[in-house]
């Protein structure tokens, strides 16, 4: 009955977690990662229906509660957007021509087996052109429900006619999201030959006016 407590527990080397750092430079995390059955992840970009996240679960669109601004990389059909956090955007205030406004980000909420951001950070090239890093995201909702509007008329009288309520509200959420090194970008960004703004919209919710909202060229 009690020959399970006998077994021996056979922990990690002391340095297993430098081997794996060594094969996969780019996740240095994953012994975090795998705290949890999956980890959000928050895309705005052309990884959005990618094959690397075809099997994983799709579980809304989202905005990012900050503000940040977003050049893209005009590579053609492979053109990509490029978002900078707040501690990284003091030196683009343009792209050639085009203002770099501070805005909202439109995107897609993923729940990812820890597993995956071993690909994920290779792809991103995590730690060298972008750096994965959490970030609070705004899912605005609305709740419609209704009610018999014959029980509604004995209170307010015949002249009601639409049962239905409906309230407007966010849901508030951390994310992974990944955000380009200054570092990196500020010798690449160039004054507009191959690098623009992303695209703006306006959107149709009370709580964001507008926001960066990438388009893929294909």
């Amino acid at each position: 009955m009690f020959g399970m407590f006998k077994r021996k527990i056979k922990f990690p080397s002391p340095d297993w977690h430098d081997k794996m750092n060594a094969r996969f430079p780019n996740t240095p995390d994953m012994h975090l990662l795998e705290q949890h059955w999956h980890q959000l992840l928050f895309v705005c970009d052309e990884m959005h229906g990618h094959e690397l996240l075809k099997d994983q679960e799709y579980m809304a669109d989202a905005y990012t509660q900050d503000h940040f601004q977003m050049p893209v990389r005009r590579l053609g059909k492979l053109t990509y957007p490029i978002p900078l956090a707040k501690d990284e955007v003091e030196l683009f205030e343009r792209v050639g021509n085009e203002p770099l406004p501070k805005l909202n980000i439109f995107g897609h909420i993923y729940a990812v087996n820890p597993q995956r951001f071993y690909k994920l950070d290779k792809h991103r090239e995590n730690l060298v052109q972008f750096n994965r890093r959490r970030v609070d995201v705004i899912i605005p909702y609305t709740k419609i429900w209704s009610k018999d509007p014959r029980l509604l008329r004995n209170v307010f009288g015949e002249g009601v006619h639409n049962a239905q309520f409906k309230y407007s509200g966010v849901l508030r959420h951390p994310a992974w999201m990944y955000f380009g090194i200054n570092e990196y970008w500020d010798a690449l960004i160039d004054d507009g030959y191959t690098f623009g703004v992303c695209g703006v919209c306006n959107t149709n919710n009370d709580v964001i006016k507008q926001c960066y909202n990438f388009d893929p060229p294909f």
